[in-house]
């Protein structure tokens, strides 16, 4: 059984009330307002509006208010127990002050064991509680002692009448296969009340673009760095971690699997916004931007990856990840991709179609 949180008056600029927010720090993302009927008309058409923005463009990313996405009760299904698969991260500190998350090997294991607590009910909690901006910083410095986090992916039919409010656009044409998390969402769940978990400095897979709902729960704060500073992080991120400097694809900073404190982004001189998600709300990350997040405790969010009407597949010069580049076998190359041609494969979705690049695989996503 699930009910959705009355809806709230909000100012549909998405600018006055937004100001006036507690927690809307001189950090924070551009701010707007939509509606649930917005993200079902269609999820990437509602945001590709939001993409053309300066002010969203300059930032690669925004924060979009949805009022009533937000789920007061949510019961899991007793499939949950296979359907569902919990991960172990190992986290690892270093010299520089950043964390290293790392899935232990072999850890993967159904949802349902020891972690009965899934099926009571996720509370809309710690709303009221606002963070200064030092303070919002301070959560990428300070990581505490925990040597260890949970996280959970699953369907979204995981929860019993829920029906998904996002879709990838023509992202999933675009695909010669549905992927989990890619061209359909993804519930990622943070399981342990009042422990953090963190997801790693990473830009989505082909710079796709991404979308993710926290539906219930504790907030999510969002780091993220803006484009124009890719390059430096860059360069900094593989003068400092040796382990970089072998990857040759696209997506060389996933990679690392860490957390970057604040600190050291300062000391480089890169610029980054950090903005609190609480639930009924979405985060919009444009494509190719760099992002990290903590999540303050339980909660749950749905996420996707999108692209907008009229965009292509990732061009030729886009250097996919595989065994040559960077030792990475499990992940999206352009075998996962129809391109527009003469081909044997027949048609796709009534369009001569040509698969590129070899076999049909399932990457594994990463957590949110």
């Amino acid at each position: 059984m699930r009910t959705r949180a009355s809806a709230i008056a909000v100012d549909q600029s998405g600018s006055k009330n937004a100001e006036n927010r507690k927690d809307q720090s001189s950090l924070g993302f551009p701010t707007f307002s939509g509606s649930i009927q917005d993200l079902k008309d269609g999820t990437a058409t509602f945001l590709h509006k939001f993409a053309q923005m300066d002010t969203v463009k300059e930032v690669g990313i925004c924060l979009i208010r949805v009022p009533g996405a937000e789920l007061e009760i949510l019961e899991f299904r007793k499939a949950i127990l296979k359907d569902g698969v919990m991960a172990i991260f190992e986290i690892e500190q270093n010299a520089l002050g950043s964390i290293k998350i790392t899935n232990k090997i072999g850890a993967l294991r159904s949802a349902g064991q020891k972690n009965r607590r899934l099926a009571k009910d996720f509370q809309t909690d710690n709303q009221e509680q606002h963070w200064s901006d030092s303070e919002l910083k301070n959560l990428f410095n300070d990581f505490g002692t925990s040597t260890e986090q949970f996280y959970m992916i699953g369907p979204t039919w995981m929860l019993p009448e829920y029906e998904p409010l996002l879709d990838s656009g023509s992202l999933k044409e675009a695909m010669a296969t549905d992927i989990p998390g890619v061209t359909s969402g993804y519930l990622y769940i943070s399981p342990v009340p009042d422990k953090r978990t963190y997801t790693r400095l990473h830009k989505e897979d082909c710079d796709f673009a991404s979308v993710n709902l926290v539906l219930a729960g504790a907030p999510k704060v969002w780091l993220s760095i803006e484009p124009a500073h890719n390059t430096r992080l860059k360069l900094q991120l593989r003068r400092h971690f040796p382990e970089l400097r072998n990857k040759k694809c696209s997506n060389t900073v996933s990679h690392l699997n860490s957390v970057i404190p604040t600190g050291l982004l300062d000391k480089w001189k890169i610029n980054y916004r950090i903005q609190v998600c609480r639930p009924g709300e979405l985060v919009f990350t444009m494509p190719g931007t760099y992002h990290q997040i903590v999540n303050l405790g339980r909660n749950v969010a749905e996420s996707i990856n999108l692209m907008f009407p009229g965009m292509n597949p990732p061009s030729i010069h886009y250097l996919y990840c595989n065994e040559k580049r960077c030792n990475t076998a499990e992940a999206i190359d352009g075998s996962y991709f129809v391109r527009e041609g003469d081909t044997e494969q027949g048609s796709l979705h009534g369009t001569k179609r040509q698969i590129v690049e070899g076999e049909d695989r399932n990457p594994k996503k990463h957590k949110r």
